[in-house]
């Protein structure tokens, strides 16, 4: 038996509507923050990142030889980005990426965002593995124009303290 054309048609429209939502379902819009992660003595070891999304298990993710790194964050959500190598002070940056892509200007501008981050020796009396906030990156509602907090001294953390990127 036949299919009438019509049927036919209609079922490759289906088949191509499920296909392009499947799609889009698995690969969200994403906000690239990338840069370089600066150290005083490169002797003492290598920089790390671990990322930590809205709460969950912290990620690994690879440092280049170069300090180079790159992480994506999906729309909408926060994350905690923490910068550490060995014998200088971890610092921590809070990014929310929602209203990223809130205005049709901003879309391109918000996918990539660069900063970079200089870890400095601790002195002795600091324990050096403790997180220090040292910045936000947020975008703000309505417009997604980007945000960006900076605190010139480090804020130390207690441990187990629950980061939120704020407004």
């Amino acid at each position: 038996m036949k299919t009438p054309p019509t049927l036919r048609s209609q079922l490759t429209i289906l088949l191509l509507h499920v296909c392009a939502t499947g799609v889009l379902a698995q690969n969200p819009a994403t906000v690239a923050f990338h840069g370089t992660v600066h150290v005083n003595d490169p002797r003492l070891g290598t920089p790390e990142l671990e990322l930590t999304l809205d709460g969950q298990a912290p990620e690994s993710i690879p440092v280049g030889p170069n300090g180079r790194f790159r992480v994506y964050v999906p729309e909408g959500r926060r994350a905690v980005l923490h910068f550490t190598c060995p014998g200088h002070l971890a610092k921590s940056v809070l990014v929310g990426t929602e209203h990223a892509f809130a205005s049709r200007s901003n879309r391109k501008k918000n996918k990539r965002v660069t900063f970079d981050v200089r870890l400095t020796g601790a002195p002795d009396d600091v324990d050096a593995a403790a997180m220090h906030l040292v910045g936000r990156i947020l975008f703000l509602r309505g417009s997604g124009l980007m945000k960006v907090t900076y605190a010139r001294d480090p804020v130390a953390l207690e441990p187990g303290t629950l980061l939120v990127a704020g407004r």
